[in-house]
């Protein structure tokens, strides 16, 4: 009778434990995704985390590496997600599903809070990508005005996440509308890290003063993914910014010897004053 105790106590034990590793949907059934839209980073949205849930199963939720989490939020991977803590997750408008065709219970909404002065051009062409006439039927609008505060649907996305485990209605309606994908990296199932890690070197900088993009955070690369980020530090005073790589250097166009072209925004950010400049680097191949 005590070894049988013994053996049901080992059981819930091993059961209880079991259970505290389940990860909690980062998306719950009957919940919107509230997101934000910034100039320079693109689509954002801010995720409170919840019990159970870890950095690396929310970055494996919207499909990027858990470097580029980290790095997006200034954090260190030593540093350790808690409960009630708020992270920025930047989300490429090629994963919102424009329209949902099937069971939408299997898709969340993509929700936009209207902000003063913006119109349903800014917010369709150039913040989201799409057609006005997407956005009029989406939400049911019976004109083109706007209201602050209005809620506008700006898509749909799987509650199973963007990390391609998804079902086969997800692949069809993806295949329908075209949409692409952005490769991403292996992951090592016995560390649950990816095979290409992210690269950390040091290179020179060319930017343009009189460029006329004065405004926005975005470099050319060499070899770093078009669409992620690069982490770029200054260490001659020590400052730090975070760009979009929107592309490659082209071709015979700059000398061998440079690294990155950066926008005026991204130079003034890092206290540049010459137009070539050493910097250290971490970006995502």
């Amino acid at each position: 009778m005590k070894i049988m105790n013994i053996v049901l106590f080992l059981g819930l034990s091993i059961s209880v434990s079991n259970a505290q590793f389940v990860s909690a949907p980062v998306i719950s059934p009957g919940e919107s995704l509230l997101i934000d839209f910034d100039l320079d980073k693109g689509i954002l949205y801010s995720h409170t985390i919840k019990a159970n849930q870890t950095l690396f199963s929310i970055a494996k939720f919207f499909d990027i590496s858990i470097q580029e989490l980290l790095m997006f939020n200034s954090m260190d991977k030593n540093d350790v997600a808690s409960i009630g803590q708020e992270i920025l997750i930047p989300i490429p408008h090629q994963f919102l599903i424009k329209q949902v065709e099937a069971d939408s219970k299997l898709f969340a909404p993509v929700v936009y809070k209207v902000k003063a002065k913006e119109t349903l051009f800014r917010i369709s062409r150039i913040y989201f990508d799409q057609p006005i006439e997407d956005l009029v039927e989406r939400n049911a609008l019976g004109n083109l005005s706007l209201s602050i505060d209005d809620d506008l649907k700006i898509g749909y996305i799987s509650l199973e996440g963007l990390n391609g485990q998804v079902s086969e209605n997800l692949k069809k309606i993806r295949a329908q509308k075209a949409i692409s994908r952005i490769e991403t990296p292996d992951i090592d199932e016995s560390t649950g890290e990816p095979m290409n890690y992210i690269k950390k070197k040091k290179g020179i900088a060319i930017w343009d003063k009189n460029g006329s993009d004065q405004k926005n955070l975005f470099v050319l690369h060499k070899t770093a993914r078009v669409n992620s980020l690069v982490e770029i530090y200054n260490p001659v005073v020590k400052r730090k910014v975070t760009a979009r790589v929107i592309g490659k250097i082209p071709n015979n166009l700059y000398s061998e010897d440079i690294s990155m072209v950066i926008s005026p925004k991204v130079a003034s950010t890092l206290g540049a004053l010459d137009s070539r400049f050493m910097v250290e680097m971490n970006y995502y191949e």
